[in-house]
């Protein structure tokens, strides 16, 4: 899944302007963590995070602080994502830079925002929560071909994969594998992969 499928459309902004009283109620009343700060040009200048406001009213008290300029407590340079970027590398970033949220931009401009909810979201539906599938926990050699032979158990079986996931594992030599199928008899799926040589670690239904 790439960027431009999760995205949120015409980010509200602000100013380096924008006082930071306007900016945490912005924040306050949209539920937002953090809002991009455009220039009178509309170039992505900085973020200010809800946090960036907490901190400047603890140092200079709220009072003083709230009066003050977003452009005096936002983060530049800002750390952004292309829109044609893939959703895993969002996460990494955020993940590293410990922020919740990016900027996407195409061709330098500002055109959404990411957030780790979206992350978080996509990351759900991609691993199939919900579906109302059957989920398998797998143990699987790390050798070749290991995927084929799981998907020609499930083929004989005349079974569908509808999602698949890969895990590393703290065994040498293994991996974990997260198999999702519509079937009615799990029991006989779970027989299968084991006289396969594949250790079936759990399975529900959710």
């Amino acid at each position: 899944m790439l960027i431009r499928h999760l995205m949120t459309d015409h980010p509200t902004a602000v100013s380096p302007d924008t006082p930071l009283s306007q900016a945490y109620e912005q924040m306050r009343d949209q539920k937002f963590d953090c809002l991009p700060v455009l220039d009178r040009d509309g170039a992505l200048v900085g973020i200010i995070q809800v946090t960036d406001i907490y901190e400047a009213c603890m140092d200079l008290g709220r009072q003083v602080a709230l009066t003050k300029s977003v452009g005096a407590f936002m983060v530049s340079p800002v750390v952004t994502i292309d829109l044609e970027a893939p959703v895993e590398l969002a996460a990494s970033l955020m993940l590293k830079k410990d922020i919740p949220a990016l900027p996407v931009v195409d061709d330098g401009k500002l055109v959404g925002m990411v957030t780790e909810h979206e992350i978080f979201k996509s990351a759900a539906a991609m691993l199939g929560a919900g579906s109302g599938t059957h989920r398998l926990t797998l143990v699987v050699p790390d050798a070749r071909g290991q995927l084929f032979r799981i998907a020609e158990i499930v083929k004989g079986l005349g079974l569908s994969i509808t999602s698949l996931a890969t895990f590393h594992s703290d065994v040498l030599q293994q991996y974990k594998i997260v198999l999702r199928v519509h079937a009615d008899v799990i029991e006989m799926l779970q027989e299968a992969l084991e006289q396969g040589g594949f250790k079936v670690l759990h399975s529900c239904i959710d």
